[in-house]
């Protein structure tokens, strides 16, 4: 028998031998294939995590804008529903005015005001920057007074005035700083001086101290209506008058940032040529805008911004002025874009955010003042 007829003894017949393997691996066309469905599958894997990155960038810059819009709009809103709180029953206070006798007001720009009533509400419409070419943008001031600054009894407390009206002392529980404005009222006639200088001795006796040439212009005694002098009961005489702290607000839109910002203004910050910063309040601001609803006893217009031709009459009141005294709502329309650019809209993400705010103080009268 031939040898390669032979069977070896442990194979059993019908069975398959496993000596032989195959050397052959893959061939050209099948590695071309594959790296051709590979090629496919990480590029549309590449495309969606590319488009989720996009997603959550767009969904982050509208995320982050929408907090700073609210956070901003709720600040404004806390101002606006305290306007007018604490002030007389005319929602006025008298500032010093006459021939040539100005106040300056805060804002973007050095700018003055010739008023006998500083109002709770004062309108600056078109008097801020405009944004990247929009529209000029709107200013505005709100008054009222800090209801903290009282007597343990909640009045207001009595302070003893020098007969020149250049300082006073008086007992509180909080002291008071430079910069802080102090209504006085004497039997109903009222004045605002700003604290120039303020010390305090071991039994809690403030002397407060208010120079002229202060920034806002309030301490001018020698104007001829509206200063501290005017409501003195007797002249050349130190006097007692109730004192309240009061607070005075500007909003405006600061340009020379990048990006622009909502500026809030205390006091006698953002006054004059060299102004106290204010606080910024959101970055990314394109547009503010105020306009107000008035009761004026007939046709009780809306949504008037208060020009100079409203308050002048032939405006948006008819033929009769506007008056910021009728002032019973304000309405707001903050605009702000996203602090970066979204790649997926090559652009940044826009937002517009509007709100109405009843004036609670300067629709309702106290019946029962604390003082």
């Amino acid at each position: 028998m031939k040898a390669e007829g032979r069977r070896r003894k442990d194979e059993r017949p019908g069975a398959v031998s496993i000596t032989a393997r195959s050397e052959s691996g893959f061939t050209l066309v099948e590695l071309l294939v594959s790296m051709t469905i590979t090629a496919i599958v990480m590029a549309g894997a590449f495309m969606v995590f590319s488009q989720a990155t996009r997603m959550n960038q767009v969904a982050a810059e509208t995320i982050s804008v929408n907090r700073d819009q609210a956070n901003a709009m709720d600040l404004v809103v806390r101002d606006l529903l305290q306007v007018g709180q604490g002030l007389p029953s005319s929602k006025v206070v008298s500032v010093p005015n006459g021939t040539g006798i100005t106040i300056n007001r805060p804002g973007p720009t050095a700018a003055t005001v010739s008023l006998s009533d500083w109002p709770a509400v004062l309108p600056g419409p078109g008097s801020g920057p405009s944004v990247d070419g929009g529209p000029a943008t709107d200013v505005l001031t709100l008054l009222y007074v800090d209801t903290m600054f009282v007597t343990s009894t909640g009045q207001a407390p009595a302070a003893t005035v020098a007969a020149n009206g250049a300082s006073m002392t008086v007992t509180a529980p909080i002291t008071l700083e430079v910069g802080d404005l102090v209504l006085f009222d004497v039997s109903g006639r009222d004045a605002v001086q700003v604290a120039t200088g303020v010390t305090v001795d071991a039994s809690s006796l403030q002397t407060v101290q208010f120079a002229a040439g202060d920034k806002l212009n309030f301490n001018q005694r020698t104007a001829t209506a509206g200063t501290i002098l005017q409501i003195q009961p007797v002249a050349n005489t130190a006097f007692t008058a109730n004192v309240s702290r009061l607070r005075m607000i500007t909003y405006y839109i600061d340009a020379n940032r990048t990006p622009a910002a909502l500026i809030r203004c205390l006091n006698n910050q953002c006054v004059g040529s060299n102004p106290i910063p204010g606080q910024v309040v959101a970055l990314g601001v394109e547009n503010l805008q105020f306009s107000f609803d008035i009761v004026d006893g007939d046709t009780n217009p809306s949504n008037i911004k208060m020009t100079a031709t409203d308050l002048a009459g032939g405006g948006a009141c008819g033929t009769d002025p506007c008056s910021t005294n009728q002032i019973r709502k304000a309405n707001v329309a903050l605009s702000m874009r996203s602090r970066h650019r979204v790649q997926q809209l090559n652009d940044f993400v826009h937002r517009l955010l509007t709100t109405q705010v009843s004036l609670r103080n300067l629709s309702f009268v106290d019946r029962y003042p604390t003082t």
